[in-house]
């Protein structure tokens, strides 16, 4: 099967970081496509997220954010 997996940092404004972080990673991570999601180990606003082109999008990663009360935008790699 193939696969089109992408990197993309998503950069977090938000107050309570990295508390916020951590828990929109965990959101993220539940979405189908996404095969792997982390804070940025250095950058305490960002978060790594590998995912599947084929089933699932930046923007709906966005959305998820937007739905947690905060916002941020994708940094592609």
């Amino acid at each position: 099967m193939k696969t089109n997996i992408v990197d993309v940092f998503i950069y977090i404004q938000s107050k309570g970081i990295p508390e916020v972080v951590s828990s929109l990673a965990d959101h993220i991570s539940q979405v189908a496509g996404v095969a792997k999601v982390r804070p940025h180990p250095d950058v305490r606003q960002l978060i790594v997220v590998e995912y599947d082109l084929e089933q699932t999008s930046g923007k709906k990663l966005i959305d998820i954010i937007k739905q947690n009360g905060c916002s941020g935008f994708l940094v592609g790699m």
